[in-house]
């Protein structure tokens, strides 16, 4: 028998819709809280996630990221309204989640959970992330970290970067502070002075820590920076923050 994991806030609309999911599914419930749903996603096993988007706000994102990021490869239908799917539009925009409205009915909302059973659900579009580093250690460590849940190209310089990009526009560049010829500042310019590489978001790499180097970068107002060396949690999760809460 198929499990399904049913979470949100406790409300009439999470009642009615465990009350109308298919008799031939288990159904777990689990508060919508980090540590809760980690735990029962752990023991439980499930094969489908419905997420009830009854009264959450802005502060839930975080655990939205972690189902993502953690979890990926669960499907999750979510039951809201426009208004409420608006707030994280990101997810859908990336055939992350499928959206039901609580007014289609129990009907629809098996119907979603039985696409999600079948594997009859859009793909799921893996972000695109581009790091460039004249470091290739740094290069295949960091791209071993991000490769099963993202497509990654790297470039050995900023130059190659920028070449990469006007043959394919990353979701995000993770660009080293620190290299020869044209470093990350000069990078990061060229990157924003560009029509069409303006608006793509730029998270520093650096290794070097004091304080005077770091203000310099937080000056340039990227959309994050990390400090190497990175760790494969710490990575994703700045990552995931950037690409869905933009």
């Amino acid at each position: 028998m198929k499990k399904v994991l049913l979470t949100g806030k406790n409300t009439d609309i999470l009642n009615g819709i465990r009350a109308g999911l298919s008799g031939e599914l288990t159904v777990q419930c689990a508060a919508l809280g980090s540590g809760e749903i980690n735990d029962v996603i752990g023991a439980f096993k499930p094969d489908v996630i419905i997420l009830s988007l009854e009264s959450v706000r802005e502060s839930s994102k975080p655990v939205f990221t972690e189902l993502i990021s953690k979890y990926g490869s669960i499907p999750i239908v979510t039951v809201g309204t426009d208004a409420e799917k608006e707030m994280f539009i990101q997810y859908y925009k990336a055939n992350r989640f499928e959206n039901v409205s609580p007014s289609a009915g129990n009907e629809e909302l098996n119907r979603a959970v039985e696409r999600c059973l079948s594997g009859d659900t859009p793909q799921r579009r893996r972000s695109y992330i581009l790091i460039i580093d004249d470091d290739m250690s740094v290069l295949h460590s960091v791209k071993a970290m991000l490769e099963d849940e993202y497509e990654v190209g790297i470039a050995a310089s900023g130059m190659a970067g920028l070449k990469m990009m006007s043959k394919r526009m990353p979701d995000l560049v993770l660009l080293d502070y620190e290299m020869p010829d044209h470093d990350g500042r000069e990078i990061l310019e060229r990157i924003r002075g560009g029509e069409a590489t303006k608006d793509i978001p730029v998270v520093f790499l650096t290794g070097i820590t004091d304080r005077e180097h770091i203000d310099a970068i937080i000056g340039l107002a990227p959309h994050g920076y990390l400090v190497k060396p990175v760790n494969a949690e710490q990575l994703k999760d700045a990552l995931e923050k950037v690409l869905y809460y933009l």
